[in-house]
């Protein structure tokens, strides 16, 4: 009898899951702290602010404008591999990062 529920509960599964787009992997993501440090500074210790683009996939996913020098910020992503890209003294870095656990990200590491 317990058979005949397994393969009754597994039929209804099959049915429910080709009725809907079904994407395992966006179910078992987990948010993740990111920290942002803008450790970039003028020789004269002045402030710098530098806008960072994060996108994953090809898709942009979020913009911080205005991060200044001495600042961070704290966000939250999924788990996955993200691409950052500054936009610094009309210069472009970037740099990919696997985000999997909380992780902290100096600025200046985007830009070696």
């Amino acid at each position: 009898m317990k058979r005949i529920y397994y393969i009754l509960l597994i039929t209804i599964i099959l049915i429910f899951s080709s009725c809907m787009s079904f994407d395992f992997n966006t179910i078992f993501q987990t948010k993740v702290k990111v920290t942002l440090i803008n450790d970039i500074y003028y020789n004269t210790g002045e402030e710098v602010n530098i806008n960072l683009f994060i996108y994953k996939d090809n898709e942009k996913i979020q913009e911080i404008k205005n991060l200044k020098s001495g600042k961070y910020k704290e966000i939250e992503l999924n788990s996955g591999i993200y691409k950052f890209i500054i936009d610094y003294n009309e210069k472009k870095y970037e740099k990919n990062y696997e985000v999997k656990s909380n992780i902290t990200i100096k600025i200046s590491e985007i830009m070696k």
